[in-house]
């Protein structure tokens, strides 16, 4: 209380950031306004694990880009979406990715120590185009650059994230690189016209890339 420069009889409040305990269906958190946790996990897959944790209204519709590159390839999605039915998700929900820790989120502390080999995570950003992140080699995150090019001709600007600017997700923090034996991690920072109308064209691009790797 000190630290925090309160004393006896001072009142505030706290935030929580967190997936519900009881919640693990999209359908139950949209319902209840609500941030959940879902992990869809054979116990044993090691290849790729493909990530939205601002899925939901955050970031919409990441956590459908999490699923259909897990579906496709048949391998580990781990995925967090959050609703506010007054609107606000973001604000609500939000958390950022050097901050998600396995303790705040059990369904994560799974599969934390599995040692994938790639990890994607899906991510919407208010800047124009498609920027491509993570700690992974340079030379595959301009092949995913490319394979999306490829896939969306010259409706977005695709390219690579500044290595020293706000989505780089370089971190070796930031989970979609720590949930990698190798740091092996790409985060994909999406325009909101771009998630609107080609979510799964760049989602069957992501299947693409991948498809040849696991």
């Amino acid at each position: 209380m000190d630290r925090m420069g309160f004393s006896d009889g001072d009142e505030g409040w706290a935030k929580r950031i967190g997936p519900h305990p009881d919640i693990d269906s999209i359908e139950e958190a949209d319902n209840n306004d609500e941030y959940c946790e879902i992990l869809e996990d054979d116990g044993e897959e090691d290849r790729l694990v493909a990530t939205a944790v601002h899925g939901g209204w955050m970031e919409y519709p990441t956590h459908k880009q999490s699923e259909y590159v897990a579906d496709e390839l048949d391998v580990t999605e781990w995925t967090c979406p959050g609703f506010s039915s007054g609107g606000g998700a973001f604000d609500r929900w939000h958390i950022t990715s050097t901050d998600v820790h396995p303790d705040s989120f059990p369904e994560l502390g799974k599969i934390a120590d599995r040692g994938f080999e790639h990890c994607v995570s899906f991510h919407g950003f208010s800047e124009d185009g498609i920027a491509v992140g993570g700690d992974a080699d340079k030379a595959d995150r301009e092949e995913m650059r490319d394979t999306i090019n490829a896939y969306v001709g010259d409706d977005y600007d695709v390219y690579l994230a500044d290595p020293d600017g706000p989505y780089a997700a370089n971190s070796p923090e930031n989970f979609c690189n720590w949930l990698t034996k190798d740091d092996n991690g790409i985060q994909l920072e999406v325009e909101w016209d771009a998630r609107q109308d080609d979510w799964d064209t760049i989602s069957e691009a992501a299947v693409d890339f991948y498809d040849v790797r696991i």
